[in-house]
């Protein structure tokens, strides 16, 4: 039995999201400040001194980066070694999907301060509550969009 019950802050932070809301969330690595709309991007932005030109990460999990990334076998399984042998946490960048229905739900302006030349951020692995909430993204096709919530 764990301390946490990760999938139910999760659902409480996936639904403060999909609201509009801004979350401070715990990860493996540290903390992320995650959400989906504009005006929580913004929000983030401006409460972190954030730079417009620094790119944004989607929240990810396993699932999310198989359905989503665009990459090659060998890509497959170097993520899957680092992520799944070793345990490690991972900030993929791969191209992305761009007919994926969850890509054409994020707003055109906060795609566009999260991709790069095709290519989108993904962090994947970083603990068991960031992997419940990209599970819950992933599975309704929402996404949630992050940074690090350092200054």
């Amino acid at each position: 039995m764990s301390f946490y019950d990760y999938e139910a802050d999760a659902e409480r932070v996936f639904r403060v999201v999909a609201d509009g809301g801004l979350a401070i969330i715990p990860c493996s690595i540290g903390y992320a400040i995650v959400g989906v709309t504009p005006a929580a991007i913004n929000r983030a932005f401006e409460a972190k001194r954030r730079s417009p030109f620094k790119l944004n990460a989607l929240t990810g999990c396993r699932a999310l980066h198989l359905a989503l990334h665009d990459v090659d076998t060998r890509g497959r399984a170097v993520v899957r070694a680092i992520t799944e042998d070793l345990d490690l946490p991972l900030g993929t960048v791969a191209r992305y999907r761009s007919e994926h229905p969850m890509v054409r739900r994020i707003p055109p302006e906060v795609l566009a301060q999260s991709t790069r030349e095709g290519t989108v951020a993904m962090l994947v692995n970083a603990g068991p509550f960031l992997e419940a909430l990209g599970w819950l993204s992933f599975t309704h096709e929402s996404p949630i969009i992050g940074s690090s919530a350092n200054l």
